[in-house]
């Protein structure tokens, strides 16, 4: 018998009844018997639900709360207890005590990562755990672990069970409500989560509850550090959590400031938290910074006392008992921690630093006690340090704790009996002055305290993984039984006192008894225990002496209360006979009303499942109409309505196997009809997809041929130069077309396919056979037909192409999810490397521009059509580029051919326009005027046919390469036209002129009327430019600066130099024919010549021919070089004339023909340099210039002092042109004497005889000069 339990009853024995005799009525026993029955009667009559008392939204408490949500492991919940309680007694509010969670069963995450858990979800996770500790019997709270009663009693703190403040939120009495009884009341847990989900913030800030949604990603919570409140921690997030897209702000905010007095949250009766956890990182704190309150005592206070919070005295007590009984010595406390987070992967570092302490007490007497607390079970042990140490007794003693030691039991025991937690409620005075009776609920579950047992060597004995060995810190209790040892010793009777309070307060005497034996003193504590049962048999007797009276009359009232309840029990045996009697009857109703009511429950029943199987074929009768309707989606929407609703309620098991059977084959039957519509669809849309592409390319080409009219009238705008041109605004009428105008197809059988595969369930398949079949028709629409040449089958070709991708485009936009863009893209990938390999072929097999680009215009019309439908169209343009110089080749060849032609059938006559049409198709239309005056008729031009043909056909060469190159993925179009154009130009025209130069074939007029047309043409190379430009769409202001010009432009004055070049050789081949007359000259004649030589007048009305002709034709520098190459010829002849090896000797009558002759043709040109208007432009110049050597030459030998050539200043006043060695070998075969032929002139005057001397003076001095 536990004689604590007693000592109430003791007490209240101590005052005796003042009436002892007076006897109670046997009725009150019998009334209070009666009512004790009904009471347990209407009690265990009660349904689960009326033992609550619950309402349907939360109810707002009257006090001011503060909880938060921990997580985690216990040492993490610790710390959040701790921040918990410094929170509420800053914020004046009652803390709302957790419960103990399990270990990780709530996860906050990573605060320097910036990745946790928001504040609803981590506290929705708390209430749901909770209410799990709760029904599972499992719930310990904090203050059950942690001794708070300092905290509370100090006042410093109010605190609150967290299932005390679940019974005021919720409105729930859970004293009423056994953890095995919550499975028995699904409304009760459903209660608890609606009231949490309120609670958790998840529904927002309620009238009583304020939602605190700070987390350490953007709060340090600070209380009275200056004017810190709104400003900036210094931990942010780095540049590597920002490009992550982590944008979190950290501020540090005055906790009662935004929490406290004057908020918004102050009205709040329940102020919710999140997280709690902070700790220290990279300097600063990641929640919490709160380590002094200097202007506010209290706070101050209540952080010296947080800092080190005690465990319950159970756990403490059990943990010095363990000490003091079990290790009984000096010993190491070993914290190792291996199983959990982080520190499975550290052993090794663990396991060194325990062996380095280890190492450090080998001086210590052995063996060294340790007592080891870590999460690696015993048996995992062999193989690691923990093992080797067990191995090594006489070295080393290890100690450590189990949860099935008996220690660990009964202090899991003593803190359920305990129930710290729940005399806190009435502290806070929430139960608003009501008695609250707990219902005395079995313990199915004791707590597992081991954790707390071996953490109070942790923070009791400042543990905290410090491997050192100490002394243990119990020295006061040890002390004192020490002494009370030594007192009992030595025959103090104090033993007694001891042994009676331990037995009184129900302490294991176990250890008392092993320590006796262990001394081998047993005998003086029997004598002992003796002593103390004698003792206590002494105070029994002398209470019984003292209430032995009262004892009598409890056993006189006992046996009043047993006849009394003799006469009940007969009472009751005839009130049952009678109710047996009377209820007979009832009872055969009863029956009878049972029958009836079963016939009527089946009668129900079958007229309930004969409406099933009317139902079901109904159903049937209509699947049956939509099938023979060709109707499937409805047919398949009631057989499924069938096999999901109705098939299991037909009673009939015939009907329904039935059923059963026909379902799977009705499928089936579904599936072949739906494939079969497909098939036929495939076939249709192929079939009419060449229309379909036909008519979006024949729209492209429409669109395409706008916007060239548009373009045309826009450069026909800026050939006139029409005022306002800046202003001028072009608008571009787009028509729109309708997509159901291009696909004149039908998808609908294509839908309802997919629609009705997907319903069958099969819609995955059906993905992959529409795929697989529709690439196979694509395989066989790119194969060319080899009966018939490309270039007459390739728009057909093309626009099966088209129409395939535009179908596809609409089925992949608007089909449901049938086909999928990458697939389209794969089949778009196939086509355009078919494509691109058929058209390099075919490309390169044509002989005919023509060709190529009718087939190019194509591809592009295909390109900017599927482009609309957002194709990627480039790779197949590219291909076009490939083949850019092959068109330009064919393109070159038949424009060569042409031009070739022009200049073989053209006559070399100037032409004569008529007309003034004539006019502008042939001088107007390519620029070649040279006036903006329109002349009169007939005009003749200074060009012969081939100017105009021929531009003609470089203008149709530029045309094919715009042609060629537009619409193309080239944006600069006119710098590669002007390339090709160059070419042309150079390697073409250039080169068939040089031919025609070069051919000698042609005569005089012809070089000079080629040579005139080269002229021109180097006119019409700014046009063509223009003309490029103005196709490629670009201003023509762009190509009219002087580096914009064709180099062609260069290249013909090099042929027009040529023709010049030409023109003279075959005017000096001319010339030289009448020169050759010189011969016929009597070089030696004894008379003086009065008159010219008779060839001078051939030479003159040849030149005045020759000029006359270049005058019409070619422009004054031409006419200009034409003439005085041919002067300058004519001079260098007659001086050729008097070096030649025919004429041996000659005298001064032949000078003076000579200088007849001269005098003629320096009249001529002096005439004709002026009449041609040459005299305007070389006003400095002359045609005589170009005979000036051979005047100088007939000067020296017509001058009397010939000896005067040496003297350089006359030389070079006079004679600059003559060469002296021409002049000393003319000057030898000048004869004046009378020797042989010229001996008639011996005797001629002294100034001829002075002159001879001057000469013959002239001949020594060249001779010795030589």
């Amino acid at each position: 018998m536990n004689l604590q339990t007693l000592k109430p009853t003791f007490f209240r024995s101590h005052h005796p009844r003042k009436h002892p005799s007076s006897k109670r009525s046997p009725l009150l026993y019998v009334t209070l018997i009666s009512s004790l029955l009904l009471f347990l009667l209407y009690f265990f009559s009660l349904s689960p639900t009326s033992l609550l008392l619950l309402s349907n939204s939360p109810k707002c408490p009257s006090h001011r709360f503060l909880w938060y949500a921990p997580h985690s492991g216990f040492s993490n919940q610790l710390m959040e207890l701790k921040n918990g309680i410094l929170v509420a007694g800053i914020l004046n509010r009652t803390l709302v005590v957790p419960p103990v969670l399990d270990h990780h069963a709530v996860a906050l995450g990573s605060c320097p990562k910036f990745r946790v858990s928001g504040p609803n979800e981590i506290r929705g996770q708390v209430w749901e755990h909770v209410v799990e500790l709760i029904r599972s019997g499992r719930y310990v709270s904090m203050a059950d672990i942690v001794d708070l009663s300092s905290l509370v009693s100090s006042s410093l703190v109010q605190v609150i069970d967290f299932r005390d403040f679940m019974s005021l939120w919720c409105d729930v009495n859970l004293d009423f409500a056994c953890p095995n009884e919550f499975d028995a009341q699904p409304h009760l847990l459903d209660k608890l989560k609606e009231c949490g989900s309120v609670l958790t913030g998840v529904k927002g800030n309620v009238k009583c509850l304020h939602a605190v949604n700070e987390d350490c990603r953007t709060t340090v919570w600070t209380y009275q550090n200056g004017n810190e409140d709104g400003a900036l921690d210094s931990f942010q997030p780095d540049e590597k959590l920002k490009k992550k897209k982590i944008s979190y702000v950290r501020k540090r905010r005055d906790v009662y400031k935004t929490l406290g007095s004057g908020s918004e949250s102050e009205s709040a009766s329940v102020l919710a938290f999140g997280s709690l956890f902070t700790a220290r990182y990279k300097g600063s704190e990641l929640l919490i910074d709160i380590r002094e309150s200097p202007r506010d005592q209290r706070i101050g206070t209540l952080l010296e006392k947080i800092e080190f919070l005690p465990f319950a005295p159970e756990i403490m007590s059990a943990g010095k008992k363990f000490a003091l009984e079990t290790i009984k010595a000096s010993f190491l406390c070993a914290q190792l921690r291996l199983l959990d987070g982080q520190f499975k992967n550290h052993w090794k570092t663990t396991f060194q630093g325990l062996k380095q302490k280890l190492d450090a007490l080998t001086q210590s007497p052995l063996p060294i006690h340790i007592f080891v607390m870590t999460d690696l079970p015993e048996t995992n042990w062999t193989g690691n340090y923990l093992g080797d140490l067990s191995r090594d007794p006489s070295q080393f003693k290890l100690f450590f704790l189990k949860e099935s030691d008996e220690v660990v039991i009964q202090t899991a025991k003593r803190i359920v009996d305990a129930d710290h937690s729940l005399t806190f409620g009435s502290s806070a005075n929430i139960h608003d002055g009501t008695d609250q009776i707990k219902k005395d609920c079995p313990s199915e579950v004791i707590p597992d305290v081991l954790l707390y047992i071996e953490q109070t060597w942790i923070h009791a004995l400042v543990f905290i993984q410090i491997l050192q060995p100490i002394q243990l810190g119990f020295s006061r209790e040890m002390d004192s039984k020490s002494k009370r040892r030594i007192s009992v010793e030595n025959g103090d009777a104090g033993e007694d006192l001891v042994l009676a309070t331990l037995i009184g307060n129900g302490d294991d005497l176990g250890p008392i008894v092993r320590h006796a034996f262990e001394m081998g003193r047993p005998e003086s504590l029997l004598q002992q225990l003796k002593h103390v049962v004698r003792k206590k048999e002494a105070e029994i007797e002398d209470l019984c002496k003292t209430h032995y009276e009262e004892f009598i009359l409890a056993v006189d009232e006992l046996r009043g209360v047993l006849v009394d309840a003799e006469e009940l029990k007969g009472e009751l045996s005839s009130d049952n006979f009678k109710l047996q009697e009377v209820g007979s009857t009832l009872l055969a109703k009863l029956e009878e009303l049972l029958e009836s009511y079963s016939i009527k429950k089946n009668l129900a029943a079958a007229i309930k499942m004969s409406k099933n199987c009317v139902q079901v074929l109904e159903l049937c009768v209509k699947f049956n109409k939509h099938m023979s309707e060709g109707q499937f989606y409805p047919a398949l929407k009631i057989l499924d309505m069938i096999e999901k609703s109705y098939l299991k309620n037909v009673p009939v098991r015939t009907l329904r196997m039935v059923i059963e059977k026909r379902i799977p084959l009705i499928k089936l039957h579904i599936e072949k009809k739906v494939t079969s519509q497909f098939n036929e669809w495939l076939v249709q849309i192929r079939s009419s997809a060449k229309d379909i592409g036909q008519t979006a390319i024949g729209h492209a080409a429409s669109a395409r041929q706008r916007d060239e009219e548009m373009l045309d009238r826009q450069r026909k705008a800026e050939e006139q130069n029409l005022p306002g041109l800046g202003d001028f605004a072009y608008t571009l009428d787009v028509e729109e077309i309708e997509e159901e105008s291009v696909l004149k197809v039908d998808l609908t059988p294509l839908y309802r396919a997919y629609h009705i595969q997907s319903c069958l369930g099969i819609q995955e398949q059906f993905w992959e056979y529409y795929y697989r079949n529709r690439l196979l028709q694509l395989n066989s629409d790119l194969q060319i037909s080899s009966t018939q040449p490309f270039v007459e089958s390739y728009q057909t070709f093309l626009a099966q192409i088209a129409g395939y991708f535009i179908v596809e485009d609409r089925v992949l936009r608007t089909a449901g999810g049938l086909l999928l863009a990458k697939q389209v893209e794969t089949m778009w990938d196939t086509a355009v490397a078919k494509l691109k390999s058929l058209l390099e072929v075919q490309f390169s097999q044509m002989n005919s521009a023509t060709h190529l680009l009718l087939v190019k215009d194509y591809v592009t019309l295909l390109g900017c059509t599927l482009r609309q439908y957002g194709y990627e169209v480039g790779p197949l343009l590219e291909t076009l580029n490939k083949s850019r110089d092959k068109y330009h080749e064919l393109l070159s060849e038949e424009c060569r051919q042409q031009i070739a032609n022009v200049i073989a059938n053209d006559t070399y006559e100037q032409m004569v326009l008529k007309k003034e049409s004539d006019y502008e198709n042939n001088v107007l239309s390519f620029n070649l005027q040279t006036t903006d005056i329109t002349p009169a008729f007939p005009f003749i031009a200074p060009f012969s046919s081939t100017v105009p043909d021929a531009c003609r056909i470089v203008r149709s060469f530029i045309k094919g390469s715009v042609d060629y190159l537009s619409y193309g993925t080239h944006s600069t179009v006119y710098d590669i036209v002007k390339k090709y154009v160059d070419k042309f130009l150079i390697d073409v025209l250039n080169e068939l002129i040089l031919d025609t130069i070069q051919g000698g074939s042609i005569g005089v007029s012809q070089a000079m009327q080629i040579a005139a047309n080269i002229s021109v043409l180097e006119r019409a190379c700014d046009f063509f430019l223009r003309h490029a430009a103005q196709l490629c769409g670009i201003p023509t202001r762009s190509v009219e600066r002087p580096q914009a010009g064709l180099t062609a432009k260069v290249v013909l004055k090099t042929a027009r130099d040529e023709a010049y070049h030409a023109l003279l050789n075959l005017v000096n081949a001319k010339l030289d024919e009448f020169m050759q007359l010189t011969q016929n000259i009597n070089w030696t004649s004894e008379e003086p010549t009065q008159g010219e030589n008779e060839y001078i007048n051939e030479v003159v009305i040849y030149l005045d021919t020759l000029l006359s002709t270049a005058q019409q034709i070619l422009p004054l520098d031409a006419l200009y070089k034409v003439g005085s190459g041919a002067l300058d010829h004519i001079s260098n002849s007659i001086v050729s004339a008097f070096l030649s090896d025919s004429i041996k000797r000659f005298n001064a009558n032949a000078v003076m023909g000579i200088n007849n002759d001269l005098k003629i043709l320096e009249s001529f040109a002096d005439d004709r340099f002026h009449s041609t208007g040459l005299s305007e432009i070389y006003k400095d110049g002359s045609f005589r210039g170009f005979l000036i050597e051979a005047r100088q030459l007939i000067n020296l030998l017509s001058s009397s002092q010939p000896e005067n050539f040496m003297n350089p200043v006359i030389r070079e006043k006079n004679y600059s042109t003559l060469d002296y060695k021409k002049v000393a070998s003319i000057c030898e075969k000048f004869k004046d004497s009378a020797d042989g032929i010229f001996g008639s002139l011996s005797n001629r005057n002294t100034k001829q005889s002075a002159r001879k001397k001057s000469m013959d003076m002239l001949k020594k001095r060249l001779k010795d000069f030589n």
